[in-house]
């Protein structure tokens, strides 16, 4: 079904529904994590879900991959070092970078988390069809890649 917008209407709805939904997953994952007594925040677990998929990224890898600066991620690493989830090592064949490497605990905290996303996520594929959230992430996908 379309429905005609035009353009004011556009940059009124878009951007708001988008940042909306941006909100309301992050509030519900960070009350999920507060009421099982998980200490981070929703960019904490993003960057401990890059390395849950490959452990010893460098800081680039981990920014390329969220699409955030560098700088940026420096604190965000330096908070999940001082809960002991994540350790830095220096890089053997380049002394100018470190691999962030999970710790013990870092890996343990992922037993924790992934019930909480796949709840949510649960509860998301049932809310709309298979058809429209594909569309959905196709559409998102592309209105990325000719802005970004």
């Amino acid at each position: 079904m379309n429905i005609p917008l035009d353009i004011s209407e556009l940059q009124e709805a878009l951007p708001r529904k988008v940042s909306n939904l941006q909100s309301a997953i992050r509030n519900r994952i960070l009350a999920d994590f507060t009421r099982e007594n998980i200490n981070i925040t929703l960019e904490m677990y993003l960057v401990l879900r890059c390395l849950w998929e490959k452990d010893g990224r460098n800081q680039q890898e981990i920014s390329d991959v969220l699409y955030r600066d560098k700088a940026s991620l420096t604190s965000l690493i330096d908070n999940l070092e001082k809960r002991n989830l994540v350790v830095r090592v220096q890089n053997q064949s380049d002394k100018r970078n470190k691999n962030i490497f999970l710790t013990d605990g870092g890996k343990t905290i992922k037993e924790k988390v992934t019930p909480i996303i796949s709840e949510l996520l649960s509860e998301i594929e049932t809310t709309v069809s298979e058809k429209d959230l594909t569309t959905t992430i196709h559409v998102l996908d592309a209105l990325f890649k000719k802005i970004k």
